[in-house]
């Protein structure tokens, strides 16, 4: 029987106080459904990075005959560039059009890919790593910031389209032209805007700085350079901070940390987050070197964390406007607790799934619960027009923070490692140290826990 075209349209209009109202720059459900699909693709690019780069670094290490050093520097030097261009990278997309940049920052990526599978020795491999972290820095802010732009209501709809945001999966998809005349026309108009004294004191800020913790590690935290890379590298970024209180556009906007709950969120989450990806790192080598598995079987073996992060943001999408997100917050901390424990009490020669399973599990879910918390607040604190930014300010933090981390981890790690080759020790300590570095993180985010007041976000929207 055909219902009538009234009905239909009666119909529609009475699931929008419930879920909300479509926005109106979408035609219709497919053009929204179709746009929400390519920023979650876009926000993939991040796991094919961070999920690659695990995977691969030992079988490529042995391949290219490289160092620990070496190694290292594959997710080094991707995180390094990724965090130091995310914010000015975001403030030209808000000013020059998210679209152009959004497309650029495809192309580039897919050829910087491209390329790093051809490098044949290990400065060419580091080099490229670092283009293509640069280029997945110039995709994620753009791609927050028109689906942030899109849905600047609070709703249920809002809270769906946010949480497919962050369960972007690795997956491929064809990019097409775009508009040169359209980018070229606010070009001068945008850069006069652009904030080229944060933008340089931050690059070399970010830059020096997470170059020093890395090599700290590796050439010794006495070493002249890497303590001029650190001294210098703080007070560039002291003097950016100092300078962004007066710049008139600002890369950052210092006005958004006197929300208690936004100065709350961000270190809660990036600890959380530096804790599971340096945990994922060292478990990688972990069942490579001592479990001598093969990088497909490690891949087999993370497949677990894909599971846990489709039912945590569908478990997200439908509580983030039902209950309080301080306690999703809570319970995202403890899971990134439990998951990191596991890892760093278990027997190394006990089977996948009695601790590295559960682990995994844990992990994604901690991540997942807080992310969309987290991103939903951080996009909603700057206007529209900086939407770009407000997701550029985030992902720079979760890079910076993610190779402080893994300078740390690896500090650890080198230290137990040699001890352990000077007494002949379980092979395993070294791992048990850089594990238990993410327990410290994971518990240091919890600290803040208690002090986070945050209440529902999304729901019905009311009829005036």
């Amino acid at each position: 029987m055909r219902i009538p075209r009234s009905e239909l349209e009666t119909d529609s209009a009475s699931l929008e106080p419930r879920i909300g109202k479509r926005p109106e720059c979408f035609k219709s459900t497919f053009h929204e459904i179709s746009f929400v699909i390519m920023a979650t693709l876009a926000m993939a690019t991040n796991s094919i990075v961070t999920g690659a780069m695990i995977i691969v670094t030992s079988s490529i290490g042995r391949d290219l005959d490289m160092t620990q050093a070496q190694i290292t520097w594959i997710s080094a030097a991707t995180t390094l560039t990724a965090g130091a261009f995310q914010l000015p990278l975001g403030q030209l997309s808000d000013l020059l059009g998210r679209k152009p940049f959004f497309i650029v920052g495809l192309v580039g990526f897919s050829a910087s890919s491209l390329v790093l599978g051809f490098a044949q020795n290990a400065f060419l491999l580091n080099v490229l790593a670092g283009f293509l972290g640069l280029f997945s820095a110039a995709i994620v802010p753009p791609a927050a910031g028109i689906l942030g732009a899109a849905y600047a209501e609070p709703s249920r709809r809002k809270n769906w389209a946010f949480a497919c945001f962050s369960a972007g999966t690795p997956v491929g998809f064809g990019v097409g032209a775009y508009e040169a005349g359209s980018f070229r026309g606010r070009l001068r108009a945008g850069l006069g805007e652009f904030d080229v004294l944060g933008t340089a004191l931050t690059v070399f800020g970010v830059g020096l700085l997470t170059t020093g913790l890395t090599l700290g590690p590796i050439d010794g935290w006495k070493a002249a350079h890497v303590i001029a890379m650190l001294i210098v590298g703080f007070f560039f970024l002291v003097a950016f901070v100092f300078w962004e209180n007066h710049c008139r556009n600002p890369l950052m906007p210092l006005h958004i940390w006197k929300d208690r709950v936004f100065s709350l969120l961000i270190p809660i989450s990036i600890l959380g987050i530096i804790a599971m990806i340096s945990s994922n790192f060292w478990l990688a080598l972990f069942l490579q070197e001592l479990q001598h598995r093969s990088a497909l079987g490690v891949a087999v073996e993370l497949l677990a964390q894909v599971i846990s992060a489709i039912i945590s943001n569908i478990v997200a999408a439908n509580i983030l406007h039902r209950v309080n997100n301080s306690l999703i917050m809570a319970f995202g901390a403890a899971m990134y607790v439990l998951a990191n424990v596991l890892l760093a009490v278990q027997d190394p020669h006990a089977v996948y799934w009695a601790f590295i399973f559960p682990s995994l599990l844990t992990n994604v879910m901690g991540l997942d619960l807080q992310f969309n918390v987290t991103n939903m607040y951080v996009m909603q604190s700057l206007p529209e027009h900086q939407q770009s930014l407000a997701a550029g300010i985030f992902n720079m933090f979760i890079r910076l923070g993610t190779t402080i981390g893994l300078g740390i981890s690896t500090a650890v790690y080198s230290s137990v490692q040699e001890r352990v080759d000077q007494s002949g020790g379980d092979a395993f300590q070294p791992f048990k140290g850089a594990f238990y570095v993410s327990v410290g993180f994971a518990v240091l985010a919890c600290v803040f826990v208690p002090f986070l007041r945050v209440g529902t976000q999304g729901g019905a929207v009311k009829r005036e």
